[in-house]
């Protein structure tokens, strides 16, 4: 998915992140840039995917009501 796009293109994975704290008024969070190496291996994969999931994990964390799980 996303990892192996910005693998073969050498562009940059931006975490961003918008939760909603009433009426027209929103929070946006930008995290680190990610990059994957041309080359990456598996285990650099895993990495950058860990590191994703994390900020992921965050913003969750800080903002619980805005979470949806679609199933």
């Amino acid at each position: 998915g996303p990892l192996r796009l910005a693998q073969l293109t050498g562009a940059p994975i931006v975490p961003l992140f918008c939760a909603r704290l009433g009426f027209r008024h929103y929070v946006l969070r930008a995290t680190r840039s990610l990059y994957v190496p041309r080359k990456a291996s598996d285990g650099e994969l895993t990495q950058t995917a860990q590191l994703l999931a994390d900020d992921v994990t965050d913003f969750i964390r800080s903002h619980p009501t805005q979470w949806l799980n679609f199933s």
